[in-house]
């Protein structure tokens, strides 16, 4: 069975460690983080070659209109 989604040869950087990684996904969750060779095949893959991947980080950024500025 084949998961989501592979993002494979990216400086994958965890609490743990930073080094050159693939990430698997499956149902909208991590599955696997281990070496490129060792991956489940996937879907879809994303080569990130020369790319910073932050496994499991959310973008917490939000703009507030209110109060002030709300012509922007």
């Amino acid at each position: 069975m084949a998961l989501d989604l592979r993002i494979d040869n990216g400086l994958v950087v965890t609490t743990a460690q930073t080094s050159h990684l693939s990430i698997a996904i499956d149902a909208g969750r991590i599955a696997f983080i281990d070496e490129p060779g060792e991956m489940p095949p996937a879907r879809q893959t994303i080569d990130a070659k020369g790319l910073c991947v932050l496994a499991g980080v959310i973008d917490p950024h939000v703009h507030m209109r209110d109060p002030g500025h709300t012509e922007r």
